[in-house]
Formats: C-alpha cells, sequence, structure tokens
C-alpha cells in the first residue's frame, strides 16, 4: 500500500517522476516505398473536355488541381461548387440544370462564360475574378 501526502504539491497533474521507471521506446522509420493511402488518380486538363464534363469528374480535376498547388483556393471553390437549379445566360435567358446530375456531361465553358459576363454586367468583381481564374484554369 501506498501512502501518498494531502498537502497541495501546486498542480494536480504533477508526476512523480521518481517511480516511473524510463522505457526508451523504439522509434519507427517508414520505409521508402510506402504510398499515400488516398491518391486522386492524376488527369491532365489538357485532355478533358471541358465542354462535356460530368460534375464529379470536374471536382475531382480541381481537387487534384488544388492539391498539386495547380489552382488556388478561390478557383478550386468556383470549380467544385454545386450547379444551381436554374441560371441566367449571358442573353438574359433562363437556363434550367435541374436535369444536370453528378454524372451526365455538361458544357461547363459555356457556363462559366456566361457567369462570367453576368458578373461584370452586375460589377461583382470577386465573382468574376473567381471566374476569370476558373476560364484560365480550363483554358489552360
Amino acid at each position: 500500500m501506498e501512502i501518498t501526502s494531502v498537502n497541495w504539491a501546486g498542480s494536480l497533474l504533477q508526476q512523480d517522476l521518481t517511480r516511473t521507471p524510463k522505457i526508451e521506446r523504439p522509434g519507427f522509420e517508414l520505409p521508402s516505398d510506402v504510398r499515400a493511402t488516398f491518391e486522386v488518380p492524376e488527369t491532365r486538363s489538357a485532355q478533358v473536355d471541358f465542354r462535356a464534363i460530368s460534375p464529379r469528374d470536374l471536382r475531382d480535376i480541381a481537387l487534384q488541381s488544388f492539391n498539386n498547388g495547380t489552382i488556388d483556393l478561390d478557383t478550386y471553390r468556383v470549380l467544385a461548387q454545386e450547379l444551381p437549379m436554374h441560371s441566367v445566360d449571358a442573353t438574359g435567358r433562363v437556363i434550367d440544370l435541374s436535369s444536370v446530375s453528378e454524372n451526365s456531361p455538361f458544357d461547363f465553358q459555356s457556363f462559366y462564360h456566361d457567369q462570367l459576363q453576368m458578373a461584370l454586367a452586375v460589377g461583382d468583381e470577386g465573382r468574376a475574378a473567381g471566374l476569370t481564374s476558373a476560364l484560365n484554369f480550363i483554358a489552360a
């Protein structure tokens, strides 16, 4: 049986290091052939037709490009956001986007171009800057 003092020791979390044995734990080194558990398959944007790509594929490419440092966070946010149910094109017509699913091809190049024209028309400079960087990524 161990008897401990009831006097205040200054800290309730103070440890008595004289009683704890010092055990040296072995260090772990990772072998050089270890790969990451999660990797996004590499896709080059030059091979992708952004006029007929699914929203899921666009988000995958945007994530990979963001992780590689090709695009910044604002561009990634524009590319990864979900499509609205309705949109307005540059001529003022309302476009129904409710039929576009995660796997159906969609013309993101013209969509972002129309959205850029609308952002410039209403004077939304922040949105226009994000859409411009997204269009630059798509054109590259």
